[in-house]
Order: C-alpha cells, then structure tokens, then sequence
C-alpha cells in the first residue's frame, strides 16, 4: 500500500502524491481530480458570512475576495485593499496605491513606457 508523508496528499487513481499547498486551489492536479472533489467541503460556508465568496476548502470552505482586495486577517471574511505597492516588481520606481488597484510613476529624466516600466529620457 502507498502511502504519502503528512505534507503530501495521495492522488488514489494514480498514486501520486502531491502537495497539500495543491488541494482545493480550484486546479485539478489528480487524474481524476480527487485533489479538488474529495479532499474539499463547502460546507461550512454559509455559516462564514463571506463578505465577497466562500470556496471549498480542507476546513469545509474559505473566504475569498475580488482582485485588488484581500482577506482582512482580523476576522477572515471581509475584505480589505491590497497594497499592490507592497509586492516587489509591481512598479520600476515609483508605485502608488489606489483603491482595488495601484499605479506606478517615474521619477525625474525617466518616462513611463509601459503599465510598470521606465526609461531613461534622451
């Protein structure tokens, strides 16, 4: 009998196993896509008040939330703004926050050509 360490979740079609990080991510990574059906609830989500969406999830369903907003940490199921600023690479050099989204700015002698990127001014 195979069996998967407790980091791993067994694909029982195929017997493979794959990463816990894997189940329930709304992409089929088993054959038969048991990382997504069987390992998954949704149970619980009407009872969490999702202040967007609930989807299934290994504790019976999670909140989730629209691009430009993520999770409050406080109580898991409302959402607040993402500071897109904060991820490295989302502007050349100057970024800054708005609303659901972020714009990106150039400093003096650099011109902004494309969403993110500068470049240097003849």
């Amino acid at each position: 009998m195979i069996s998967c360490p407790d980091t791993k979740f067994l694909c029982p079609t195929e017997k493979l196993c794959i990463n816990k990080e894997k189940l329930c991510d709304g992409k089929q990574d088993c054959k038969d896509g048991a990382d997504e059906k069987d390992a998954c609830s949704s149970k619980l989500c009407d009872s969490l008040s999702c202040e967007y969406k609930c989807r299934a999830s290994l504790e019976g369903g999670t909140c989730y939330c629209k691009d430009g907003k993520t999770i409050n940490p406080k109580d898991q199921r409302t959402c607040i703004d993402q500071d897109e600023c904060k991820e490295w690479g989302s502007c050349d050099q100057i970024c800054i926050n708005t609303p659901g989204s972020h714009q990106c700015q150039c400093g003096s002698g650099y011109s902004l050509v494309e969403p993110r990127h500068c470049k240097a001014t003849n």
